[in-house]
């Protein structure tokens, strides 16, 4: 099979020291190009290092796009023929703005794409353009590029993903902690059907450490090709398959189930809404216990077998929304029946999702009140769908419902945050994969929480601070796992809006095809 060397070159950055970290940088440049690499990325910031307060500060390290660092890798690229991506501070002779850049160099060694982070640091950065270009041709595929932080927000990698990326370029420097950006990676690339390969760096910054920092490369599967960190410098290699000499991304497949007609709130502003209750009149929060439930599927509509669940749960007698994964029964009315008796049995909302015989691909997601009311979601399916955001208040809670593969979106999740949802519920039949399951999970991101149950595991998650990873709970086989609902986390929220909206909410995104 015909494979691309890729090489990630994980850079030992001395903080303010451009200089040496140049000469560094060459040196392991060359090395990865002779070593047959033909797409080499390099960390952020390779050569100034992170931690900079201020613009005078950053001033002395920064580099313009005809610099000496460019000018030296265009060198290297184009007498070995290879891609060269690099990030750096870059200064603008005709403005003075400071940005966080990279660019990327072609064989011939010329600047085939120039971006600056949108997600940029606040104290001496500008942030870049969200409808920037930030794609550009190989003759393996188109490549894009993002930059560390920008990869935290779903919505910036998904707009890479609709510009025709098949593969994502990652500068970052990225401690390991609060948040493994290795977890966070994996699941773009998987989410989005597309490659990512992130250079991280090794060393210790003005006031961070990347002993544990890892630089990755993930198929558009998850599947991992490096995951790897090193207490020095070092060049990870990464080799990718490629398909009659084309990179083989599942972004189009991946793109065929979404829904942008639902996903038109999350362009809202909602820098006044500080509170959330008062700003939609949602109703008075209460602590909630959320259980997420794992069944066989064809147990799942049965009375005894919820019944268990909910006995059997540590939390179970305190619990106030049950979550249970999809199941079929001999019609839908049958499924909300016996959903609704337990429902107001036991003075619980009850959400699962029902199975068409006919049609196994199709679900319905039911919610049944405690009150005996009965809420039905159908999935939508393309663009052409015409259902809308389900979302429903129950008692101290607004809640999106949604079956799993719809969630694999970031836009939705983001859309209900920003309609004031406390909690996205999903269910599905199917086994819920650990590329799926993490991906799930990462919706957090969007504020709000997380609760989905399948038929071999249930999670839920709660929203995390920025940077900070997602608190979770999980349960498999015939458990249950339980989180209690704070609405400190799911009523007042901070939205980042760096995006290309008209990009993520074009109804045609369907019909582009990448440039060749």
């Amino acid at each position: 099979m015909e494979l691309l060397k890729i090489g990630l070159v994980h850079l030992n950055v001395r903080y303010n020291q451009p200089e040496h970290n140049l000469r560094e940088l060459i040196s392991l440049n060359r090395k990865a190009a002779e070593a047959g690499a033909k797409i080499i990325v390099n960390t952020e910031l390779c050569i100034s290092g992170y931690s900079f307060r201020s613009c005078d500060d950053i001033a002395g390290a920064a580099q313009t796009m005809d610099g000496p660092l460019i000018h030296a890798l265009a060198g290297i690229a184009s007498e070995h023929g290879a891609y060269i991506v690099v990030g750096y501070a870059e200064r603008d002779d005709a403005t003075g703005i400071f940005y966080n850049a990279a660019s990327a160099l072609s064989p011939g060694g010329n600047i085939v794409c120039h971006y600056r982070k949108t997600s940029a640091e606040v104290r001496w950065a500008c942030p870049g353009d969200p409808q920037q270009q930030n794609t550009f041709e190989t003759p393996w595929g188109r490549a894009g590029i993002l930059i560390c932080s920008d990869t935290y927000f779903g919505a910036i990698p998904r707009t890479t993903a609709l510009r025709g990326a098949d593969i994502i370029l990652v500068p970052a420097n990225w401690p390991s902690d609060p948040l493994d950006p290795a977890e966070l990676w994996q699941s773009r690339a998987f989410e989005n059907g597309v490659y990512i390969a992130a250079c991280n760096r090794c060393g210790t910054d003005r006031t961070m450490e990347f002993l544990n920092a890892k630089s990755c490369c993930y198929t558009p599967y998850g599947e991992t090709l490096v995951q790897e960190s090193s207490t020095d410098s070092k060049i990870f290699y990464a080799c990718l398959p490629l398909y009659n000499g084309r990179l083989a991304s599942l972004s189009l497949e991946r793109l065929q189930s979404r829904t942008p007609h639902l996903y038109t709130p999350m362009y809202l502003d909602m820098r006044y809404a500080a509170d959330l209750t008062s700003y939609y009149e949602l109703p008075k929060p209460v602590e909630r216990i959320l259980i997420s439930a794992v069944l066989p599927p064809e147990q799942v509509f049965s009375s005894l077998a919820i019944e268990n669940i909910l006995n059997s749960a540590t939390s179970g007698p305190d619990a106030r929304l049950l979550v249970l994964p999809a199941g079929k029964a001999s019609s839908i009315a049958e499924a909300e029946n016996i959903l609704a008796a337990v429902a107001t049995r036991r003075g619980v909302d009850v959400c699962a999702g029902f199975l068409d015989n006919s049609n196994p691909d199709n679900c319905t997601m039911i919610l049944a009140e405690a009150s005996g009311r009965i809420i039905r979601h159908h999935q939508p399916m393309g663009k052409n769908a015409t259902d809308k955001l389900c979302i429903a208040d129950i008692a101290g809670a607004r809640v999106l419902l949604a079956c799993a593969e719809e969630l694999m979106h970031p836009e939705l999740a983001l859309a209900g945050a920003k309609l004031g949802c406390d909690i996205a519920v999903a269910s599905t039949g199917k086994e819920l994969s650990e590329q799926m399951s993490r991906a799930l999970a990462t919706r957090s991101i969007e504020q709000l929480y997380i609760a989905a149950a399948s038929s071999n595991k249930a999670i839920v998650c709660a929203p995390t601070d920025s940077h900070h990873r997602w608190d979770e709970a999980a349960a498999y086989g015939k458990g249950a796992c339980s989180m209690r609902l704070d609405a400190s986390k799911s009523r007042n929220k901070r939205f980042y809006d760096r995006f290309d909206y008209n990009l993520l909410l074009r109804r045609d995104t369907l019909d582009l095809k990448p440039t060749k």
